[in-house]
């Protein structure tokens, strides 16, 4: 069963790679959060495209770690680049773990992208994975996802309190449009100063109007909800300016 959001408790983590000043902080998910008894009916999602886009910002095929993400280990798990990609493992229960571009740049109508796959050795841990965007501090951002089960979320933290935009039980909702069990992902996500969309392998999941965060850095996170020992790989990460 999935929890619906993370604490407000930080353990924040800094990379020195490059210099940059990169956060990868961590959380619990809250103790308050309510599990859903059984699993939510999936949705279908509604029928568009994603938003013309312009001029690329920012790419990274983590080919080298002197692109400057964060890189860490501790006793939750690690950040790491790892044959070609980009690899968040978690091992902590209802744990959330981002990190940022190493440009440090505030970020306002853009979309992003970025190649995902689940590579836990427990098939059942069901990590969900995606974008932050519109991130002020580690405590107000946007976290957008998916899993390979078929959930997903847009969510909103506001000075550490969660909530999910796109259900109203404020917990992570199925659709149908989401494959389930593939190998790997196409995430996309608009984040603009109305509101986030989400996509997965092109295709629109879930959007919501929110003006919360116009801009904000972004970059990408991992979240363990009822099993740990969670790995993500990530790569071919793009942010492209919409117009």
């Amino acid at each position: 069963m999935r929890n619906k959001s993370p604490f407000i408790v930080l353990a924040i983590l800094v990379s020195t790679a490059l210099a940059c000043s990169v956060l990868s902080p961590e959380a619990p998910t809250p103790t308050t959060a309510k599990v859903p008894t059984s699993k939510p009916a999936a949705t279908t999602a509604p029928a568009a495209t994603t938003a013309p886009v312009s001029k690329s910002l920012t790419q990274d095929d983590f080919a080298s770690s002197k692109s400057g993400w964060s890189v860490n280990t501790n006793d939750n798990g690690s950040a790491e680049y790892l044959d070609g990609e980009y690899v968040f493992k978690v091992k902590r229960t209802k744990w959330l773990k981002w990190s940022t571009t190493p440009d440090d740049k505030n970020y306002s109508n853009v979309h992003l992208e970025v190649s995902v796959r689940d590579t836990s050795a427990d098939k059942t841990a069901l990590p969900s994975f995606g974008f932050v965007c519109g991130y002020q501090d580690n405590n107000n951002f946007y976290y957008v996802g998916a899993a390979i089960d078929g959930a997903y979320a847009i969510a909103r933290k506001i000075n550490g309190d969660t909530k999910i935009l796109t259900d109203a039980k404020n917990e992570w909702a199925i659709s149908k449009d989401i494959a389930k069990n593939m190998s790997s992902y196409r995430l996309g996500a608009d984040c603009t100063p109305s509101g986030v969309t989400l996509f997965v392998d092109g295709k629109k999941i879930a959007s919501v109007s929110d003006n919360t965060y116009s801009s904000g850095l972004a970059g990408l996170f991992v979240l363990t909800f009822d099993k740990a020992s969670a790995e993500v790989r990530f790569d071919d990460f793009a942010i492209t300016q919409l117009k």
